[in-house]
Formats: structure tokens, C-alpha cells, sequence
């Protein structure tokens, strides 16, 4: 006996990161109760669907549990690479926010999406460039340009606007 834990837990990966979902949307829900009517509508509506999604997710982990047990080592290992990758993204993501507020939404978008691209695995980086360029561009334009409302600069960028 090795000593190492066993690979079989009695619930799957997918089952933990459903419920922390679950928890941190809950939370969040909770935290726009205090909110004015209409600022609180978009963001009680995108965490009611995280919420119902994640329910879902959960439900469909629990009944197919059994059939978890019948992968074989590739696609245990398959399983094994893509919840990295989903780790991988939500830390990326966390990162993404808190750096916002020193380097800003537009730099920063630049850079999460250079970054999901290498997390995912994405191998063309030309047109990984051109896409992050394209997309952040677009935002730009879309809410400073079109709709007025003012993206995050950070504090590294606040002396030049």
C-alpha cells in the first residue's frame, strides 16, 4: 500500500466546484439586495442563471456518478486536464479583477484574453493576438464611444486621461 489516497472520492470534482458556484452566486445574490432597483436587475438576473445552471450541473453530476466510475485511464486523464484547465481559468479570472483595478479593463481584457487562449491550449497565436485586439477593440468602442459609459482606466493609467 502506497500510502496515496485513493482516486475514487465519494463525490466527483465537478460535484465541488458546482457547489461552490452555488454558494458564491448565492452570496452575491444576497449582496444586491442593498442595491438600487436598477442596478440590481442584470446582475440578480446573470447570478439567478449561474444559480439554475449550476443546479442543473449538479443534478446531472450526482446521477451520472456511476458512470464515472466506468472511464477509462485516458479518459480519466482527459477529465483530469480539462478541471485543470477550469481551475486555471477561474484563478485567471480572479486575477483579472483584482488587477483591474491598477491596469484597467481594456489592458486588462487584452491580457485575459491572451492568457485564456494559452490556458485553453490555443496554439494559433497570430490569430489569438488578432482576436484579443478585435474583441477588446470592440468593447472600447461599443460602451466608451457608442453608449458613453466609461470603462475602468486604473490607477497606472488614471495621469493620462
Amino acid at each position: 500500500m502506497s500510502g496515496r489516497k485513493s482516486e475514487s472520492s465519494p463525490f466527483p470534482p465537478t460535484f465541488w466546484i458546482d457547489i461552490a458556484v452555488i454558494a458564491v452566486s448565492t452570496g452575491l445574490f444576497l449582496m444586491t439586495l442593498g442595491y438600487p432597483r436598477m442596478a440590481s436587475t442584470f446582475p440578480r438576473l446573470v447570478l439567478t442563471m449561474i444559480f439554475v445552471v449550476a443546479i442543473i450541473d449538479l443534478i446531472v453530476t450526482l446521477r451520472s456518478k456511476e458512470e464515472a466510475n466506468t472511464l477509462s485511464g485516458e479518459e480519466r486523464a482527459e477529465v483530469r486536464i480539462a478541471m485543470k484547465r477550469v481551475i486555471h481559468l477561474a484563478a485567471l479570472m480572479f486575477i483579472f479583477f483584482f488587477f483591474m483595478i491598477f491596469i484597467g479593463y481594456i489592458l486588462g481584457t487584452f491580457l485575459f484574453i491572451i492568457l485564456s487562449g494559452i490556458v485553453l491550449g490555443y496554439r494559433k497565436k497570430v490569430q489569438l493576438l488578432i482576436s484579443a485586439i478585435i474583441i477588446t477593440a470592440s468593447v472600447y468602442i461599443i460602451f466608451n464611444i457608442i453608449v458613453k459609459a466609461h470603462l475602468p482606466v486604473g490607477y497606472l493609467f488614471i495621469d493620462l486621461m
